[in-house]
């Protein structure tokens, strides 16, 4: 393999592992990071330069997969705690919530109706 070649799977390999630190749910976090380095060892002796590219350009997909799902777990975790303490808030000072405070995306947990 060559240096650069070297240089980009470790940089690869990094992020990979980086990134999945994200996972805010301890199983989804281990299983990444065990699944990654299970996947490099396996492919640590490949020597064709074509099936390397081919790794790698499939360790890029993946790791913009995890990007993609670390991000959106985040925007779920602040939209569901966003919601919770709207609905806290007004269900403590016994109101109702107006329709604009909510949407089809961030609907209130419960509503106590009077």
């Amino acid at each position: 393999m060559a240096a650069s070649s070297r240089a980009q799977v470790l940089d690869l390999y990094r992020a990979m592992l980086r990134e999945s630190k994200h996972f805010s749910a301890y199983n989804y976090r281990t299983y990444a990071v065990r699944r990654i380095r299970d996947a490099f060892r396996e492919n640590k002796n490949v020597k064709d330069p074509v099936e390397i590219q081919a790794l790698v350009n499939k360790a890029k997909r993946d790791l913009e997969i995890i990007r993609r799902q670390t991000q959106f777990a985040g925007v779920l975790w602040n939209s569901l705690c966003c919601s919770i303490t709207l609905n806290y808030f007004f269900l403590k000072k016994k109101k109702k919530i107006s329709p604009e405070l909510t949407s089809a995306a961030n609907p209130p947990l419960f509503v106590e109706e009077d």
